[in-house]
């Protein structure tokens, strides 16, 4: 009866003899990846070192055999193996595949990393979708997503014979119940000088002046704030604004919306040469307000070597991270508690992404205000940045007719 052949990628029994003195050899079969049986043989001082040697041969031979897919395959490997292939293609964004990389390494990993391919039923992953639903309920929908398209991978690498996750009902999204916060104008002008009071520093009530202690105050925060409130910009695509991107001297001066400011693995914070989306790359017109702030810092401002308005204190990018944990710190010192109608944690600098569409959806329409916040439609603008006034619907005239004759008179 002929010998069974060995799996792909895997070797026979190992052998080793003393060739002379102080030589010995060491012989073994392995089968490869086109499934062509061969032998391997190394020589070392010693037979260990001889059979390492060998080892390693086979090791090195085998290695794309061992990393093809298979039902025994570890859910943690192909994950690994998923996001080379996806950086490899390069069809999303790095910060894009750095998200599935952490959200497989906290939330995939931890719980199914272990499995076999053959292993992860059905059953398993809908309790995996329900134990993250409860634990994070914002996490649950881009897990699952993830994971249905590993095990695709592994289905059209016939590992598995049907996508288990495939069947499964997809968490949807948890729906926001929060209300839009937005500014009002009185409200937007009261932040705007308590802000320049801390700068300047003043107390930012009463504007008297306080000791200088601590770190110098950056002194830009206020006019990044001027540029997102006379433009909508998000915070990424404001700190990336360069001095090229305007044209100040127009009758109606404009900016081009051309990039913003991202980081990723292994590029670190960089100015990226497009949005954040296709409909983000837009040209908004200038209000006076925003103009006379940007020509004041043109004059003021020292040069950059990347032409940018709002460079960070070492002439490089100013990073979102450091940006959003400066606001987080200078906030509380506003006091602006006693003049919003909601908590000033909610100032937030998308809150001033939602002062603009709002404004604009009052004075104008929801349109204008999607195409000037660079949305693809309005739907996401008025689901989650305009600030809809309460309505009265009134039908009292109408309902009159139920009541009883004479009702109203006799009360």
């Amino acid at each position: 009866m002929a010998r069974p052949p060995l799996p792909l990628g895997e070797r026979g029994r190992i052998t080793r003899q003393q060739v002379k003195p102080g030589l010995w050899e060491a012989r073994l079969r392995y089968r490869d990846a086109t499934g062509k049986t061969r032998h391997a043989r190394a020589r070392g001082e010693s037979g260990a070192k001889a059979e390492a040697a060998a080892l390693k041969r086979v090791k090195q031979a085998t290695m794309f055999t061992r990393d093809e897919i298979s039902p025994d395959m570890r859910l943690s490997k192909l994950a690994d193996l998923w996001l080379e292939g996806r950086r490899a293609r390069a069809e999303v964004k790095p910060q894009t595949i750095d998200r599935y990389a952490s959200l497989i390494a906290r939330h995939i990993k931890p719980r199914l990393g272990s499995l076999r391919l053959r292993e992860l039923t059905t059953g398993r992953v809908d309790r995996f979708a329900s134990a993250l639903g409860a634990a994070v309920p914002g996490q649950v929908h881009a897990a699952c997503v993830i994971l249905r398209a590993m095990m695709a991978l592994a289905a059209r690498h016939e590992a598995i014979q049907a996508n288990p996750v495939r069947d499964l009902s997809a968490p949807t999204k948890p729906k926001s119940s929060k209300a839009v916060v937005a500014l009002t104008v009185a409200q937007a002008h009261t932040l705007s000088e308590r802000l320049e009071r801390w700068q300047n520093y003043q107390d930012p009530e009463t504007g008297q002046p306080v000791r200088k202690v601590g770190h110098t105050r950056n002194r830009s925060l206020l006019d990044v704030v001027d540029l997102m409130l006379g433009t909508g910009l998000r915070v990424g695509e404001a700190l990336a604004v360069r001095w090229q991107d305007l044209d100040l001297a127009a009758k109606r001066p404009t900016l081009a919306v051309t990039g913003t400011v991202t980081e990723a693995r292994g590029l670190g914070c960089h100015r990226q040469d497009h949005p954040k989306t296709d409909h983000g790359a837009r040209l908004v017109a200038l209000p006076p307000f925003t103009v006379a702030m940007l020509l004041r810092r043109k004059v003021e401002a020292p040069a950059n070597a990347l032409d940018l308005v709002f460079p960070s204190a070492s002439g490089g990018v100013w990073s979102t991270h450091n940006f959003h944990r400066l606001w987080r710190q200078v906030r509380p010192q506003l006091a602006l508690d006693v003049d919003l109608d909601f908590e000033a944690g909610l100032v937030t600098p998308r809150a001033f992404r939602k002062t603009v569409a709002t404004l604009i959806d009052q004075e104008q329409d929801d349109k204008t205000a999607a195409a000037q916040l660079g949305h693809a439609g309005t739907a996401v603008t008025r689901r989650h940045y305009i600030k809809r006034a309460p309505t009265v619907t009134d039908a009292s005239e109408i309902l009159q007719a139920l009541g009883r004759r004479n009702a109203s008179a006799s009360a």
